[in-house]
């Protein structure tokens, strides 16, 4: 007694409707080099277009939003009040090496992290 289920019977048979198989279209070596050449392209279009982005960055990086928040309580040493915090809020603000790249901003941390929920400065 033999078992055969419908989709057993299916498989066996050629559907009418399709006259062409994988398994020929497998064969034919002009779809494999066009699968072949379309991805190559894709890959170097890719690759060109992430390079040209990764070469000198520092020369199309103005304008970037960036906050300063200066969260140093500072301290006492021998004797003199230190704050190192205000010293690199400064620093980094008088720098035009800084400020001609960046569109520095001195926030609060709770107003830094409200500009950062909205997505901007």
């Amino acid at each position: 007694m033999s078992h055969s289920s419908p989709d057993g019977d299916r498989r066996r048979t050629p559907d009418p409707r399709l006259p062409v198989r994988a398994g020929r279209l497998l064969r034919v070596r002009a779809i494999w080099l066009a699968a072949l050449v379309v991805g190559s392209l894709v890959v170097a279009a890719m690759t060109a277009l992430y390079i040209a982005s990764a070469t000198d960055p520092l020369a199309h990086l103005t304008g970037l939003p960036v906050a300063v928040v200066n969260h140093d309580r500072g301290a006492t040493v021998g004797g003199q009040r230190v704050d190192v915090g205000r010293q690199i809020e400064a620093g980094l603000l008088a720098a035009p090496a800084v400020t001609d790249r960046l569109r520095l901003e001195t926030l609060t941390l709770s107003q830094a992290e409200q500009a950062m929920d909205r997505d901007g400065l």
